[in-house]
């Protein structure tokens, strides 16, 4: 079965938590609508690196002094769960990353989900008990 990257936005845009898919190499493939409202300040996501958008860091997370979840998602082909302090369209935020793998048909790794609920959004706090 192949999805094109429009059936997956569209998938995407029905979750009102961010949520954005990226690839091994860090690079963004696709963004939902709620991401791209927390995140605004690039004009185009797709293509920039997580770690740029989220963090304004040049380098990835673990190389900033921080746990990276898709570095240890890679290392580990695991999900990953880690508490970070993101740039948003809302000043500095608390978010708590759940990082999921998404394999290929041949079962190699292809990217992550990576799911961005704040903590201070009450409707987050509604949905995930957090």
């Amino acid at each position: 079965m192949t999805i094109d990257s429009y059936f997956t936005q569209q998938i995407l845009n029905k979750f009102p938590t961010p949520m954005v898919l990226i690839d091994t190499n860090y690079k963004i493939i696709i963004t939902n609508q709620a991401y791209n409202k927390r995140y605004p300040q690039q004009s185009n996501q797709t293509n920039q690196r997580c770690y740029e958008v989220s963090h304004h860091y040049s380098v990835p997370c673990d190389q900033a002094g921080e746990l990276c979840p898709l570095k240890e998602g890679i290392e580990n082909n695991s999900p990953q769960r880690v508490l970070h302090l993101h740039h948003t369209s809302f000043g500095q935020e608390h978010v708590d990353i759940e990082l999921l793998p998404i394999y290929k048909q041949t079962n190699e790794l292809s990217g992550f989900l990576e799911i961005l609920p704040h903590l201070n959004d009450e409707q987050n706090k509604i949905t995930y008990g957090i």
